[in-house]
């Protein structure tokens, strides 16, 4: 497993600041959903599971996004397939747009 390189890294960091802040509501979701697809592993669930608080999950979405980034350089279009399951089908849109403008350049 690698990291995210190039376009791909470039397109999840101009967006991570507002994906944590609206992932916040379903962390749970995505990383069973996550987990489920094999993009995370058990330890990542239990990790990002243990950072959930009675304040909010802000704490536990934001370590979920930054260890994507170290889950392979082509991670990010099963990301968005993820997030279509999960109802982020606005931010699903936006990551796709973005990645097949990658293709197109």
């Amino acid at each position: 497993m690698g990291r995210m390189q190039g376009g791909h890294y470039d397109i999840w960091r101009r967006y991570c600041e507002k994906l944590k802040e609206d992932f916040k509501g379903n962390v749970v979701t995505l990383v069973w959903a996550l987990f489920a697809d094999g993009i995370i592993t058990d330890e990542d669930k239990a990790q990002t599971e243990k950072r959930k608080t009675s304040e909010g999950n802000l704490e536990a979405t934001s370590y979920l996004i930054d260890i994507l980034f170290e889950r392979g350089n082509d991670v990010l279009p099963q990301i968005i397939q993820v997030l279509k399951r999960c109802g982020h089908n606005h931010w699903a849109a936006i990551l796709d747009r973005d990645v097949k403008a990658l293709l197109n350049d």
